[in-house]
This record gives structure tokens, C-alpha cells and sequence, in this order.
């Protein structure tokens, strides 16, 4: 750092030193200028101006330029007015672009800014202009690279930034529009929006002084709907949309959304629980303070009228980005695990939280992997599905889907792909199966019990049955011994089976992969490719078996395709997970 700073000394003293004008030149300018700096004017020092100063002396320097000893200052003034800029950090990289840009006469100026110029030009995308030889190589690979390798290099091109905006929304809707994924705390969801908050950051940080106050507004606007409706990230979209107000008070979105975020805020402060993950710990401390928020009539009506309003906003106006994504986002799941959450904390009837009507409309709106009806709880449904929704939606959510199972008879005769005994033993991981009323609400509680009921009354039949094949298989020995089949039992008989047969061998480690399946393959990637590079190929792959291209397909054609998108999800399940990689690497090797 010392260095650095022992540099740009160096490299400011040379500069006054090469300076060809004199001091009383130097102070008639700033006569003129009506700029009053002691430091920079009366000694020479013309590093030690203010921007403002650089401005107001720069403005009458290009009016008084004929004068050629005026033209050698002005080109200093020019120099030191963009490292000024440059030292300032203030994302005015353009503006020192434009300054040292009129550096046209001093062969000295020019070369000592090139470098530097030329940097500032391949951030910017101004590939043409760069004159220098230190960038030859990124010069000669640019016109070859896809858009992502392009960004990285020029991160502040404004024609690359929006091109991937472009982007970005066609492969969000894509990616929403597939029914076997899920939206909510979806990994991918997370990393468009934040790819998308960062796009537009960059656009209003570095390009944003030559856009109006209202196009600066709509895209703070943006911004705060992408961390309202896909990150349900409350605070972040409050700030947003008050910077949206800063530059247009009349934008009534945005002043929604800053009351609307307030509201949400303010009830995740007082519940002290995170609103997109409702209540990993169903407690009556928990259910007392959501209710007491509930019962504030005026309040929950103005946060109704509020959420219409920008749903409708999202819906139908045409500024919005969210028309055709807005019912797959997960605010929208946010409002039916509420409204769910209000009707199951304001009724002790616990039947009506199992009619078929309510799970209905719960699976219409929460999506989730794999199930798109009432109908698939029977043939689709496992523990996997009842932890998501615990922990990804809300408890109450897999309490109301529980509360459906418990009361369907054919659940209850084990013709569904879940059992009885796996909902127990969910509940029982979740630390809540031997919780008494006194810690549980008593919508949760009624269902718990119910579990428990149904699984304790399931054990006592398997006992019973259990003790009644043992009485048979009893009698049946004493008959055989007494009929002289004893050695007959013995060696091969009902329950004695073979003496000789094997244990059966334990399961291999790793067994939950398959030599026959090549990931890196299936994913057309190598085994040293990067993180990047997966995700990539993954995503390439995913917009190539979209659901959309299986309508003209056969019934077969359709099978493989889907067999295929299976195989796609597995493999990037494995590669993307660091420690699941290393594992399947080290069983690719056997």
C-alpha cells in the first residue's frame, strides 16, 4: 500500500514538473474561474482541486482556448480531473473516460493514461478503441466468447447487460413454466434473481446519469419487485423502493411496496419468525402473537387492500415483468400459506381442515415436485414431500396435507404409496409427536394425535396378528412332529427354511449410484469441468427437454424424454454438491 501511495506521488510530482506554464498563469485562470484554493493556485499544485473546482476551471479554460499555454494547461487539468475521478470510487468511470479522451496534444498525458484508458474501455465493451498491446489476447479470443465470458471480461457494457436481462426473463419463464420444479427457496429462482439484481445494479451504477429520473425510478421499481415476489427478501425491497420514490414520488407501486414491506417486516419482527419458513417449532407463544396480528381488523384490511393492489399490478399492468410469472412466484405461495395459516389458527373443527376442497386448493397453489393434484397424494406422495413443506412452506401447510391422509380411508388401508408408520416417523424427527396441548395450537395438536391414534391402533393389529400366525405355526409344528415330519420341517420346512442359507450381504458403499449411469456424460460436461461449467450445461440441457417440445412426441418418445430430464435433475443433483461430487468421483473410480 506505502508503495502505491509512494507511486502516485511520484507519478503527480513528475506531472507538475513537466508542466509548461507558469504560476501566474495558473492563478489568473483561477482569477477568472472565481475558484479560491490557496494550495492548488498560488502553488502550483493542480492535483489539489475539488471536482467541482476541475469543473468550474475546465468550463472556462475550453471557452479561453486560444491561448496555446491555456491548451497545455487544460490538457493537465483534463488529466488530473479523471485520476481524480478514478480515485473517487464513485462510479464515474464514464466521466474519466470523456475526460481523457480530449487529451489529444501531449504525447507525455497520452501515454501515461493508455494503459489504464484501455482498461476502462474493456470494462465498458469499447473493444474498438482500445489502442494499447497489453490486451492483445482478450482482443483476439472477445468475438468467440458466448455472453456470460464476454460479461465477465466488459462487466459494464451497457449493450451485454441488457442483452443477459433479455435473457435472464426468457429463461426465468422457462424455468417457471416447468411443473416439476419448485419455486419456492428454488436454488435456481435465487441465482436468476440475483444474476438480474446485479445486471440492473450495474446499469444504474455505471450508466444511469444519462437516463431520466423516470427510467432510474422504474428500474429501482424492478429491483424491488425481483427481492419482493422471487426473494421474499422484505427490507432489501423496502430500500429499493424508496429509492424509486427519491426519483418519482408519484409512483404508486412502489409506495405500495414500501407500505406493504413494512407491514411484513413488522409482523416478522413482533412473531419473530421467518415469513417464507412460517414456524419450524409449532408452539403457543408462536401462535398467540401471529393471532393477535390476525384480530388487528383495520390493520390486516389495509394490508389486504395494499396486496391486491400489486397483485393486480403484477397481474395486468404492463410495466410489470411478472405477467406470465406472477402465480409461480413465491410471494404468491406466501399468501395462501397465510390465508391457510389464518383459517387453520381461527377453528378447533379439525375435520374441516381435511376436506378435500381445502388440499385442493393448497396444491393448486404451493408447488411442489412432482405433485399436481389431489390424486398424486395417493401414488406420488413420500417423507421427502412432507419435509419440503414443513421446512420450505410452512408446518401448518404438511399438517393440513397430514390432516387429508389421516381421514382418507384408503390411506388408512395402506393403498397409498405412504404409510402411516413414515408420517409417524416424520413427525417423531420434527420433535413434535409427544408434545401435549400445552405446547401445541389446537389445530396441530388434534392431527398429532390423530397420527398417533391411527399408528398406535395399526401396531396393536400387527401384534395381534403377529401373535396369531406364531399360535398357527406352533400347531402346525406339534402336528407335523407328531405325524413324524419333523426332519422334513426341520430341512426345509414353513418357518424353519434352510440351514445352510446365507446371510445376505450388507450394501455396497455408494450404493445409491449406478455404473451404468456417466453423470459428467449425461450432463455432456467432463470431470474437470467447473461449477460454472455445470450449471451451465444443466441449464442448456433443461431448455432443451422443455415440457413444451414433448406435444408432438409418441407416448414412447415421451417416456424417454422424460426418463431423460430424470437423469438430467439426478446428475446435477450429484455434480453441483461439492461433497456429493467427491463421493460419486471416488466411486467412479472402483
Amino acid at each position: 500500500m506505502k508503495a502505491l501511495l509512494f507511486s502516485l506521488f511520484l507519478l503527480i510530482n513528475t506531472t507538475i514538473q513537466c508542466v509548461g506554464f507558469s504560476d501566474t498563469s495558473i492563478q489568473s485562470v483561477c482569477q477568472h474561474a472565481n475558484i479560491n484554493n490557496d494550495v492548488a493556485c498560488n502553488q502550483n499544485k493542480l492535483s489539489q482541486f475539488s471536482l467541482h473546482e476541475y469543473q468550474k476551471i475546465t468550463r472556462w479554460l475550453e471557452s479561453n482556448n486560444q491561448d496555446e499555454e491555456y491548451g497545455h494547461l487544460l490538457e493537465e487539468i483534463y488529466y488530473y480531473y479523471g485520476l481524480n475521478l478514478l480515485l473517487d470510487n464513485n462510479n464515474l468511470d464514464l466521466d474519466v473516460i470523456a475526460q481523457w479522451e480530449k487529451i489529444k496534444q501531449s504525447k507525455t498525458l497520452i501515454d501515461r493514461v493508455q494503459t489504464k484508458l484501455d482498461d476502462l474501455y474493456l470494462k465498458f465493451g469499447y473493444i474498438s478503441k482500445i489502442k494499447g498491446n497489453d490486451l492483445i489476447e482478450e482482443i483476439r479470443e472477445y468475438n468467440n466468447m458466448d455472453l456470460d465470458e464476454r460479461l465477465e471480461v466488459s462487466p459494464y457494457s451497457e449493450s451485454l447487460l441488457r442483452e443477459k436481462i433479455d435473457d435472464l426473463w426468457k429463461d426465468i419463464i422457462d424455468y417457471s413454466s416447468n411443473s416439476n420444479i419448485q419455486t419456492s427457496s428454488d436454488d435456481f429462482l435465487i441465482i436468476f434473481a440475483n444474476d438480474l439484481t446485479t445486471c440492473y445494479k450495474n446499469l444504474i451504477s455505471k450508466h444511469g446519469k444519462k437516463y431520466s429520473l423516470e427510467e432510474r425510478s422504474e428500474y429501482f421499481s424492478i429491483l424491488s419487485d425481483i427481492e419482493f415476489l422471487m426473494l421474499n427478501n422484505f427490507k432489501q425491497s423496502q430500500l429499493f423502493a424508496k429509492q424509486c420514490i427519491e426519483l418519482d414520488d408519484s409512483n404508486k407501486h412502489c409506495l405500495d411496496l414500501i407500505k406493504l414491506n413494512g407491514r411484513l417486516l413488522s409482523l416478522k419482527s413482533k412473531s419473530n419468525f421467518d415469513p417464507l419458513v412460517i414456524d419450524r417449532n409449532v408452539n403457543i407463544k408462536w401462535k398467540n402473537e401471529f393471532t393477535k396480528m390476525i384480530n388487528d381488523q383495520k390493520g390486516m384490511n389495509t394490508f389486504t387492500k395494499i396486496s391486491d393492489r400489486v397483485t393486480d399490478f403484477y397481474k395486468n399492468n404492463n410495466k410489470s415483468k411478472f405477467k406470465k410469472l406472477y402465480n409461480g412466484m413465491p410471494y404468491q405461495e406466501l399468501l395462501t400459506i397465510y390465508k391457510s395459516i389464518v383459517e387453520d389458527l381461527s377453528t378447533k373443527k379439525f375435520n374441516n381442515q381435511a376436506n378435500n376442497k381445502k388440499v385442493k386448493t393448497l396444491l393448486s397453489s404451493i408447488r411442489i415436485k412432482d405433485i399436481k393434484s389431489i390424486k398424486d397424494l395417493k401414488t406420488v406422495l413420500t417423507s421427502e414431500h412432507l419435509q419440503h413443506l414443513w421446512h420450505d412452506k410452512s408446518p401448518y401447510i404438511c399438517l393440513n396435507v397430514i390432516a387429508y391422509l389421516i381421514n382418507n380411508e384408503q390411506f388408512i388401508n395402506d393403498k397409498f404409496v405412504i404409510k402411516i408408520g413414515d408420517v409417524f416417523n416424520f413427525l417423531n424427527n420434527e420433535k413434535v409427536i409427544h408434545m401435549g396441548n400445552d405446547k401445541l395450537d389446537d389445530f396441530s395438536f388434534s392431527i398429532i394425535q390423530g397420527v398417533k391414534r391411527i399408528f398406535e391402533e395399526r401396531q396393536m393389529k400387527e401384534r395381534i396378528l403377529r401373535e396369531k400366525q406364531q399360535q398357527q405355526q406352533q400347531e402346525q409344528f406339534f402336528r407335523q412332529f407328531q405325524g413324524g415330519g419333523y426332519e422334513q420341517f426341520f430341512q426345509g420346512g414353513n418357518t424353519g427354511g434352510h440351514r445352510g442359507q446365507r446371510h445376505q450381504a450388507p450394501p455396497p458403499e455408494h450404493s445409491q449410484f449406478s455404473k451404468e449411469k456417466d453423470y459428467y456424460k449425461i450432463l455432456n460436461t467432463s470431470p474437470k469441468a467447473t461449477e460454472k461449467e455445470i450449471r451451465k450445461s444443466f441449464l442448456n440441457l433443461i431448455k432443451k427437454y422443455h415440457p413444451d417440445k414433448l406435444s408432438n412426441l409418441s407416448d414412447d418418445e415421451k417416456v424417454k424424454m422424460e426418463e431423460t430430464v430424470h437423469n438430467i435433475n439426478e446428475a446435477y443433483e450429484v455434480l453441483y454438491d461439492e461433497q456429493k461430487r467427491r463421493e460419486y468421483d471416488r466411486f467412479r473410480s472402483m
